[in-house]
């Protein structure tokens, strides 16, 4: 009777050190699974809004943000949201986001606004001046179908490809589907297209166009063509995408001496995979009066957001983007919540309109495509350039 009685002792402690093993053993799992989490958290938040070693926050305030100070708000940020605690989460976020909100240049801004408006509304006295809603059935569809809608802002944004707008994107899906956890959005992960203002009645559609916020950013056109481009035709990848099969290998056949047979001997490049510059310039010089060949990303600016039939309260350009940006969020009022992403430091625009063109395409082409973009120059503010200027 003793001996079972020891046994059930020995046994009774063999059982509690084995479940004290596995606890403790759990309890050093759960800290270290928290350390983790936590460093790809501020990995990640540090690398969404685009962070590097300085960040120029204007003149008036702090010049420059060092990396490391932002870096240990965005941690704070990053465990808050993990943890679901408000009220940590929202005082370090409002230590993040007035850094990307100084008001010291907002008088130039609004300068330049005015600028831009009295040369667009000159511009406009030779242009149609009628609603959006009368356009024809297929360009009103492709206009309304850019310009994005959060109804919460009251906010109107005229979406221009090759204009930084899959960051606008993100803020509107922010601003619509994150408002409770306003630290706590990826924002640099696409979560898909925001609501457009297809989407609604054309009675619904006047109010909005009449009420609400309406703004857009615009390109240097020769540029943004250029960047159209290089995105679409110079991306080298297994299969070509939809642009080279279809635009490229359009392309290819009416401006090269293409056969089946050259096309054999160079079986390992698909057609519409390698169109050149001067190709694709020739054929926007040709082709721009057919709708069908004029896609999105480099349609004239004013066949996709009208700039005579929308009153824009804001005309922004890519070349003043981010400081632009942020004037936009503060003037809709969610500059507590959101600011535009830096660009990173390894992006170095260049004036590709001037440089390629002289480089690569004749004074003539020059000189079509300038034609064909006057509009966008004009209705924009942009001065219309001299193609004599860019001759080799």
């Amino acid at each position: 009777m003793a001996d079972q009685k020891r046994r059930t002792v020995v046994w009774g402690k063999q059982q509690y050190c084995f479940i004290r093993t596995i606890v403790l053993a759990s309890i050093v799992c759960l800290v270290a699974l928290d350390w983790i989490v936590s460093k790809r958290s501020t990995q990640m938040n540090v690398s969404m809004f685009g962070l590097r070693s300085k960040v120029q926050s204007g003149d008036a305030l702090n010049d420059l943000v060092t990396e490391d100070f932002i870096m240990n708000d965005m941690k704070t940020a990053g465990n808050a949201c993990l943890r679901k605690d408000p009220v940590r989460l929202r005082e370090a976020y409002l230590k993040i986001v007035p850094k990307y909100h100084n008001r010291s240049n907002d008088l130039a801004i609004e300068g330049r606004q005015r600028r831009r408006h009295q040369l667009s509304q000159a511009a406009c006295k030779k242009h149609n001046t009628s609603s959006i809603l009368s356009l024809p059935k297929e360009a009103k569809r492709l206009a309304l179908r850019h310009i994005f809608v959060n109804e919460m802002h009251r906010m109107l944004y005229c979406s221009v490809p090759k204009t930084s707008t899959s960051n606008w994107q993100r803020i509107f899906k922010v601003l619509q589907e994150y408002e409770a956890w306003p630290g706590c959005y990826p924002i640099y992960e696409n979560h898909g297209k925001p609501e457009t203002l297809d989407q609604f009645t054309d009675k619904e559609i006047e109010h909005k166009l009449k009420t609400y916020y309406k703004f857009t950013f615009a390109r240097e056109p020769l540029q943004r063509l250029y960047s159209a481009y290089r995105d679409k035709f110079q991306t080298r990848v297994q299969q070509p995408t939809t642009f080279q099969s279809v635009f490229g290998a359009h392309i290819v056949k009416s401006y090269r001496n293409w056969t089946a047979k050259s096309s054999a001997r160079r079986s390992n490049v698909p057609i519409g995979s390698d169109v050149t510059w001067s190709e694709f310039a020739q054929f926007i010089a040709d082709r721009h009066t057919e709708p069908k060949w004029m896609e999105p990303h480099w349609i004239q600016l004013e066949n996709l957001c009208h700039p005579c039939s929308i009153q824009y309260d804001f005309m922004g350009h890519y070349e003043d983007l981010e400081e632009e940006s942020n004037y936009v969020l503060r003037q809709t009022k969610v500059d507590k919540r959101v600011f535009f992403p830096p660009r990173q430091v390894w992006y170095q625009s260049k004036n590709l309109s001037r440089e390629s063109n002289r480089k690569r395409l004749s004074h003539q082409l020059q000189s079509k495509l300038l034609d064909v973009y006057r509009g966008s120059y004009k209705l924009f503010g942009y001065t219309v350039p001299d193609a004599s200027l860019n001759r080799a």
